[in-house]
């Protein structure tokens, strides 16, 4: 927490950016714990209720902590939120927004390997601009583990056993066929129909199960070449000199200390 309330003091003009007078207060909140030495813990996250819904819908919005009246001399809080260390003894606690947050596409590893990669790059002898090589054989590694067999397996773990006998369009077109009836009272959804339902995990069936699919899977695993010897590859162009130095040293400084 000490490290946190540098970096909120530091961060003068971010909250100058909302009202003067943040800036003002977090700054003099930092002088005023480092002067009387106070011990701060934080809280980060609301008590979990129900996963269907955002924190500050759970229970009708009355679980999260939230400020329901503001005062001349302060706020006043109501709900709940999840301690984090050192709660029992803290002088102070800081209540922080959830860094549980949505994902974005701006988010996960792949955008942020490209912009490293173009942000490392440097101009050829021949003058053209090339990225970061490391960088971009790195996202080549962890795209064909991570990424292109992962999706369908996700697809398969939500669909279960939706995906298997499916009905096709031909028995849903024939309306006056007995067992119609029966499919549309057995393949609802919460939020479909029995035929969007069954169109949907169609869907769900060529990208995850279906001869496509695996094929697809194949090409996307093996694309980049034979991923084992690109790790090889990987792991044998990298300079590996610099951390066994460490390791010596701290075990030559333990040596030192045992003797």
């Amino acid at each position: 927490m000490n490290s946190a309330l540098t970096a909120l003091a530091s961060a003068t003009t971010f909250f100058k950016d909302v009202d003067p007078a943040y800036g003002e207060r977090i700054r003099a909140y930092y002088e005023f714990a480092s002067h009387n030495d106070l011990l701060a813990t934080h809280t980060l996250v609301p008590p979990q209720v129900n996963r269907s819904v955002v924190a500050s819908q759970q229970a009708g919005g009355r679980l999260t902590a939230r400020i329901v009246e503001e005062r001349g001399n302060g706020v006043v809080v109501r709900g709940a939120r999840l301690l984090a260390t050192l709660g029992p003894i803290a002088d102070e606690l800081l209540v922080f927004p959830s860094t549980v947050l949505r994902g974005t596409p701006e988010d996960e590893i792949e955008k942020a390997l490209l912009r490293a990669a173009e942000a490392d790059g440097e101009l050829s002898e021949d003058g053209v601009f090339l990225p970061q090589w490391s960088t971009l054989n790195a996202a080549r590694n962890w795209y064909p583990r991570k990424v292109s067999q992962r999706l369908p397996e996700i697809i398969r773990k939500f669909s279960a056993s939706g995906l298997m006998a499916l009905p096709g369009e031909a028995d849903f077109a024939l309306a006056a066929r007995e067992g119609r009836a029966d499919l549309d009272t057995y393949l609802q959804a919460a939020t479909a129909t029995a035929q969007q339902r069954a169109r949907l995990f169609k869907l769900a069936l060529d990208a995850a199960v279906s001869g496509f699919a695996g094929r697809e899977a194949l090409y996307e695993y093996f694309f980049f070449g034979d991923p084992v010897r690109m790790a090889e590859a990987q792991v044998g162009g990298y300079d590996r000199e610099p951390a066994r130095a460490r390791v010596r040293a701290l075990l030559a400084d333990a040596d030192a200390d045992a003797r």
